[in-house]
């Protein structure tokens, strides 16, 4: 865990440690010959999630309105905010993130984490005008609204926790 966990984003350790897997699963040397390359190209790897989630990080800092300590004055100093984001915040200005905007493969945080983000934390985008925003407020109510009737259809034919908890109990799991 220590190899990747960096406060507050624990899952930052949790993806990397998937990555790392998946990684050595897929590419483990098959002899002696090819392990530099494979090292290489796995430092590589490691060095760009860790370059990704520092961006991602930083993003929330950046989006903060926080001003009551130098720590939040620190960490929204120009020069301490990568380079790709900055170019990133300004692009984002005139368009929503999109999986275009990252140029490394298997982005740890893909572009709809950087909406949630941004979003969540009030970040304004000329993209959207209000007839845009109305046709988007109007779908999202539509939506909204089809998940709650999903949601009471299957409540009317799911049993309960308790009487699924007690059925197991009495019978047990089906055998596959």
């Amino acid at each position: 865990m220590s190899a990747g966990f960096i406060e507050p984003l624990e899952a930052s350790a949790l993806a990397l440690i998937e990555q790392s897997a998946m990684f050595l699963a897929e590419q483990f040397p098959k002899n002696r010959s090819t392990m530099k390359i494979i090292a290489k190209r796995y430092n590589q790897t490691t060095s760009q999630h860790w370059t990704q989630i520092i961006e991602f990080l930083k993003l929330h800092y950046v989006l903060s309105k926080r001003t009551d300590s130098q720590y939040w004055f620190d960490n929204v100093a120009t020069e301490s905010i990568p380079e790709s984001l900055i170019e990133n915040l300004e692009l984002w200005q005139h368009q929503y993130p999109y999986h275009a905007d990252q140029v490394a493969r298997n982005p740890l945080f893909p572009a709809a984490s950087y909406q949630y983000v941004m979003f969540g934390m009030g970040f304004k985008s000329s993209s959207i005008s209000k007839r845009n925003n109305k046709i988007i407020q109007q779908k999202a109510q539509q939506l909204f609204k089809e998940n709650i009737q999903r949601t009471q259809q299957q409540a009317a034919v799911l049993t309960s926790n308790r009487e699924l908890l007690n059925k197991v109990k009495k019978f047990g799991f089906a055998k596959i």
